[in-house]
């Protein structure tokens, strides 16, 4: 069984753990990041003309790329939400699988959907000042360990989530965003690595850019857990600073059911 800390921890403890966690749960977890990692890269793979040089043809690849987004984002959800119920369940000392996380995620699965909408329109409205889209994005990131761990609705899971991260936004940005950009970083790097052998193979500009974004995608795929891991610790460590208990230690929700099937 994997430790969560009783106390607040700074932010290089919370990384170890991050990182510990995420090294500790990989094996558990990799099924969900390998269907993951094939539905992040079938759009590269069969939508003609995505990276094609004309205009035109590639405007319309575009639109159906857009058309297929609403569908590919509710799947993409209800996989990084297992995720978060396979990697919280690890901590519990279950290992949980694919399907019995899905399984459990499927009934909150409209709520994580809306709330993730609200949450991106709402970030999107922000950046237009720049500074407040800032703020919400880092405020409102939790919505989903509570909807998945204490039941909340689509408003309240956002809400709540503000609640919990305000007063303590600078110590959660800076846990969130180190790992991001080393993940936004990684992939760059080694997507324009693929790229350049592409090139130096004599590969068409089209497939170069192709390549570059399928290992672009798989690298992220990859690294998801890492980022739901880094996530669930500051989460536990930010539920301790505010009400001194955490809900992923707890083996009921707030209802008094059970949280996971193992």
């Amino acid at each position: 069984m994997f430790e969560l800390p009783k106390t607040p921890q700074n932010m290089l403890v919370l990384f170890g753990l991050g990182i510990r966690l995420f090294q500790a749960s990989f094996k558990v977890v990799l099924p969900t990041i390998l269907m993951v990692a094939l539905l992040s890269i079938l759009p590269s793979l069969f939508i003609e003309n995505l990276f094609s040089s004309d205009q035109q043809l590639q405007a319309e690849a575009i639109a159906s790329l857009m058309s297929m987004f609403p569908l590919q984002l509710a799947l993409l959800l209800w996989l990084y939400a297992a995720l978060f119920v396979q990697i919280v369940a690890f901590i519990r000392g279950h290992h949980l699988a694919t399907r019995e996380a899905l399984s459990y995620v499927m009934p909150k699965l409209l709520v994580l959907y809306l709330a993730c909408w609200i949450y991106a329109i709402g970030v999107a409205l922000g950046l237009m000042v720049i500074i407040l889209g800032v703020l919400l994005m880092v405020s409102m990131v939790f919505f989903m360990p509570f909807v998945l761990f204490e039941n909340a609705r689509i408003f309240n899971s956002l809400w709540h989530s503000h609640q919990l991260v305000w007063g303590y936004w600078w110590h959660s940005a800076g846990v969130l965003f180190v790992p991001m950009l080393a993940m936004f970083v990684g992939g760059l790097s080694l997507a324009g690595m693929g790229e350049s052998l592409a090139y130096s193979l004599n590969a068409s500009p089209e497939f170069a850019l192709q390549m570059a974004q399928i290992i672009y995608n798989v690298i992220s795929s990859f690294l998801t857990p890492f980022m739901v891991s880094i996530m669930v610790v500051l989460f536990h460590d930010l539920k301790l600073r505010r009400t001194g208990r955490s809900s992923l230690l707890s083996s009921h929700d707030d209802e008094g059911q059970h949280y996971f099937l193992a």
